[in-house]
């Protein structure tokens, strides 16, 4: 999916610009009936999802993956990736064809329309996609374009960054303002099969919006503890203000065709340089976790048939993670009922995803008490759980569970990279603006 646009985030609001200071010479001449320049909502929105599925259950997450040691790099490109040596290029396809040339600029076409043609659903959900996909970005990247990055019209071809900081509160406005959209009564055009999550369910997007909201207060509990707080408060009642239980699930699922399959599926019929060991597998085997037979197919050694299908899907927030932010945030505010309770929950609703029932392993690793529950039981089985997806490598960071080693050979030291390196194309055309980062290995703002 990602080859239906290839344009670097400067190249494309600067195409924008020269595209309509044309107009008014030619009057049509060059106009393609066939690549219309005026796309409505209902287009733009599962074209959206997808590139923000693709893109982050694509690269970043193969990425993240190798640093959090839920994969190996085996062989060819990922073998380079393997010691940790990342250049600006390997972010290009991620930045320029999914998240900002992809996702976010078509995105802010969508809040642009609801607001002129009065659809504030519309608007509500590309403001919850939104802030997931600028949170997704600034965690690996740190500082981002985003005030600055889609003002085409004013001929604004090299962004400025915004901090990392500010990208937060503006995750947090976005989402509060998505609500209170979806809060109001339908418009006469909203979203319903166009909508390629929930089908234009409202109720379910604002739980999403609140689990996107505790996961950005958690991520910043490192700089400022009182997030713990703001997490549970931001989840309130489960079912009612966040999800019930995995078929609440924010998820996006490809389809069964060879070019719109899922990326994993994608990755592995083309490419063989990754093999499924690492730490999280010998954690699993030591545990004796009954996952460990849906994440890798034990007769050949490949990614689990669930992960690999060509309709596999890429999940933006689930209840899985729900109640592991729960926990994490409990435990933080002193609440240790609360965490072991929310962590046995997490452990027994990602068996249940995969229609497990292991009560020897629930007894051993999913009935934690009050006087048992620690920080680092809630990470290790947050970080088995969530396998392969980019937000472990966020837990890490904060929390420094599981205790990864780096891995033999690297080229940083020892130390294991904290961040991803800003995209060649961005330092080309856009060079002025990019902050200078010393090291994969230096801290992003909320990392400090």
């Amino acid at each position: 999916m990602n080859k239906f646009k290839k344009f670097n985030i400067a190249l494309l609001v600067g195409v924008a610009g020269l595209t309509s200071s044309c107009e008014k010479y030619f009057e049509g001449v060059n106009e393609d009936p066939n690549r219309p320049t005026d796309v409505t909502s209902d287009l733009l929105l599962p074209s959206s999802q997808a590139f923000l599925a693709y893109g982050n259950g694509g690269d970043l997450a193969r990425y993240t993956s190798l640093l959090m040691q839920h994969v190996t790099g085996s062989d060819r490109q990922f073998a380079t990736y393997q010691i940790y040596n990342f250049g600006e290029s390997d972010m290009d396809n991620w930045w320029r064809f999914n998240i900002y040339g992809g996702a976010l600029y078509d995105l802010q076409d969508i809040i642009r329309q609801s607001e002129e043609k009065d659809q504030p659903q519309y608007g509500a959900i590309a403001k919850i996609l939104t802030a997931y996909g600028l949170m997704t970005a600034t965690d690996v990247l740190n500082d981002i374009p985003y005030s600055d990055a889609f003002n085409a019209v004013e001929g604004n071809v090299k962004p400025t960054y915004d901090t990392q900081e500010e990208i937060y509160g503006t995750i947090q406005t976005l989402l509060a303002e998505a609500k209170a959209a979806l809060a109001q009564p339908a418009a006469a055009i909203a979203p319903g099969d166009d909508d390629l999550v929930y089908g234009g369910d409202t109720d379910l997007w604002i739980k999403t919006a609140n689990v996107l909201s505790a996961r950005a207060h958690l991520h910043l509990a490192k700089v400022d503890p009182s997030h713990y707080g703001m997490a549970l408060t931001a989840l309130g009642a489960e079912g009612t203000d966040s999800y019930g239980g995995n078929a609440d699930d924010a998820k996006f699922t490809f389809a069964n065709d060879p070019t719109t399959a899922a990326p994993w599926s994608q990755y592995v019929e083309q490419r063989g340089d990754i093999a499924y060991t690492g730490y999280i597998h010998d954690t699993m085997a030591t545990l004796n976790d009954p996952r460990r037979f849906v994440y890798v197919d034990t007769a050949t050694g490949g990614l689990g048939a669930t992960f690999a299908a060509t309709d596999a899907s890429f999940y933006y927030a689930s209840y899985v993670e729900q109640k592991f932010i729960e926990a994490e945030a409990a435990f933080g505010d002193g609440d240790a009922v609360r965490a072991a309770n929310a962590h046995n929950a997490g452990v027994a609703a990602s068996l249940s995803r995969y229609g497990i029932v292991d009560p020897t392993y629930t007894a051993a690793q999913g009935s934690e008490t009050s006087g048992s529950i620690t920080l680092e039981k809630i990470m290790v089985q947050k970080y088995i759980a969530l396998y392969l997806d980019p937000e472990v490598f966020n837990d890490w960071r904060r929390t420094g569970f599981p205790r990864l080693v780096a891995v033999a050979g690297n080229i940083t030291s020892n130390v294991i990279p904290r961040r991803l390196p800003y995209p060649q194309s961005e330092r080309i055309y856009n060079g002025a603006n990019v902050p200078s980062v010393p090291s994969i290995t230096s801290k992003v703002w909320w990392d400090q």
